[in-house]
């Protein structure tokens, strides 16, 4: 997914979206900071080692 998916994504949820593995090889066309960029109350973009509990 990239920044657009992630925007749009948004359009059909008011459940969190958590964003997870962006570093990996993979998936590294997002980073943290271009998804923490878009303020989205829903998305969630945790740190290296962060827990979320709900």
């Amino acid at each position: 997914m990239d920044v657009e998916d992630v925007q749009k994504l948004r359009l059909y949820t008011d459940k969190p979206i958590i964003a997870s593995c962006m570093d990996a090889v993979s998936h590294a066309t997002v980073s943290r900071d271009e998804l923490k960029a878009l303020n989205l109350p829903n998305l969630l973009v945790p740190n290296d080692g962060e827990t979320l509990e709900f």
